[in-house]
C-alpha cells in the first residue's frame, strides 16, 4: 500500500486556472508515477480554490529519491518555477498514511478532503478516534494521513466517489444514529474542521 503522499497545492492567479490545471496533469503524466490531479469545486470561506497534485510513494526513500532527482534536473526545477509564477499560492505538503483507502472501481470522480485540527496534546487520540470511525462506516473507508512536517496538530482523512449521489449517501451514514458516538468522539478531540471537495481531471496508476 501507499505509505506517502506528496501534496503540491497550487491557487492560480486569475485567468490562469485552465493553463496551470493543464501544465499540471502534463508534469504528472511525464513522470511515470501513480497520483492525481484535481481541483477544487466547493470548499470553506476561508480557503482559496485550488489545483492538486498528489504524488504517491511506497517508502520514505522512495520520497527521498525523488526530491533528489528533481533537484538536480534544471528542467524540472524551471517548470516548477514557471508554473509558479502563475498562482498567487503553492504550497508543499508530505504525508503519511496512517490507514489506506478503498476506491471506487475505475477511480473516484471526486475527492472529499476533511481537514481535523486537534486540541493541543490530543491529535494521537484524534487519530484513533478516526480510524475508529473509518471502521464502522459501511459505505466508505476514507484515507486517514498527518503531516510529516508542518502543522502536528492536523488529521487528515479523504474519500473517493464516483458521484455526488455516492457522497450525499455516506453523508446520510456519518449524521445517522449508529454513527454519532464517533463523530461526537471527534468533535469532543478536535478545535476546528473543514472540508473541501473536489474533481479529478485525471489519474495515473505510473
Amino acid at each position: 500500500m501507499p505509505n506517502y503522499i506528496q501534496n503540491i497545492r497550487r491557487v492560480p492567479k486569475p485567468g490562469k486556472f485552465n493553463s496551470v490545471l493543464e501544465r499540471q496533469v502534463e508534469t504528472l503524466k511525464s513522470l511515470n508515477r501513480p497520483g492525481n490531479v484535481s481541483f477544487s469545486v466547493s470548499n470553506s470561506l476561508d480557503m482559496d480554490g485550488a489545483i492538486i497534485t498528489a504524488l504517491i510513494f511506497e517508502s520514505i526513500s522512495e520520497v527521498e529519491d525523488f526530491h533528489d532527482a528533481f533537484r538536480s534536473n534544471p528542467d524540472a526545477v524551471k517548470g516548477f518555477d514557471d508554473l509558479a509564477s502563475d498562482c498567487d499560492n503553492v504550497n508543499i505538503q508530505l504525508l503519511r498514511v496512517i490507514e489506506p483507502t478503498v476506491m471506487p472501481k475505475g477511480g473516484p470522480k471526486y475527492l472529499s478532503r476533511s481537514i481535523f485540527f486537534a486540541k493541543r496534546g490530543e491529535a494521537r487520540n484524534l487519530i484513533g478516534a478516526m480510524s475508529e470511525l473509518r471502521n464502522a462506516l459501511d459505505t466508505a473507508t476514507p484515507l486517514i494521513t498527518v503531516a510529516v512536517a508542518g502543522n502536528l496538530d492536523i488529521v487528515r482523512a479523504t474519500i473517493g466517489v464516483s458521484s455526488l449521489e455516492e457522497l450525499e449517501t455516506i453523508g446520510d451514514e456519518i449524521t445517522s444514529d449508529k454513527i454519532r458516538p464517533y463523530v461526537e468522539n471527534i468533535t469532543g478531540l478536535t478545535v476546528r474542521a473543514v472540508r473541501s471537495l473536489s474533481i479529478v481531471e485525471y489519474a495515473s496508476q505510473g
